[in-house]
């Protein structure tokens, strides 16, 4: 998530959000030091989950591959994209009162990505990837994920 939010600032330098010089002060460390714990938060919990639905659909046919899909897209996604609100709430100082108004205004645009990102990426990783690029593969795709998390929590402001 650091790499992601690294490279989102880069994003936001570039479009003239704000300036930046030399390496040291040209970046909000720390924000980059808070998206970093949160990814490290959520890395376990999920890396669990997936081999646990491994050995519960150990196949690789349409079939098999389709229910993980839907039990990452309803089960973990949800938990995940509330981990992140609140844990970069938390480590912001927020009230519960602004996590929880941050969340209603963004959860839904988050999640829709989400939809929109995870299950061709994951029919990819199910079905076409040997185990031994899966990691690889979905660190790659998470990386891209997570400079629209980054965007999605300090770009698109309070109304999205």
């Amino acid at each position: 998530m650091g790499v992601g939010d690294i490279i989102q600032q880069e994003l936001e330098i570039y479009r003239g959000h704000h300036k930046g010089s030399k390496l040291w002060k040209r970046y909000d460390w720390q924000r980059i030091h808070r998206m970093f714990w949160v990814g490290l938060i959520l890395g376990p919990p999920q890396h669990v989950f997936y081999g646990y639905i491994d050995k519960l659909l150990p196949k690789r046919d349409f079939a098999s591959v389709s229910k993980k899909i839907l039990l990452d897209q309803i089960v973990i996604s949800p938990v995940c994209i509330a981990v992140f609100f609140v844990g970069m709430g938390v480590l912001e100082g927020n009230s519960a009162s602004e996590i929880k108004s941050e969340m209603r205004n963004k959860f839904l645009f988050v999640y829709t990505m989400d939809w929109m990102v995870w299950p061709p990426a994951q029919y990819l990783n199910f079905y076409c990837l040997l185990p031994k690029y899966r990691v690889l593969y979905i660190n790659f795709v998470t990386m891209l994920y997570d400079i629209f998390l980054s965007y999605a929590k300090y770009d698109i402001g309070e109304t999205s």
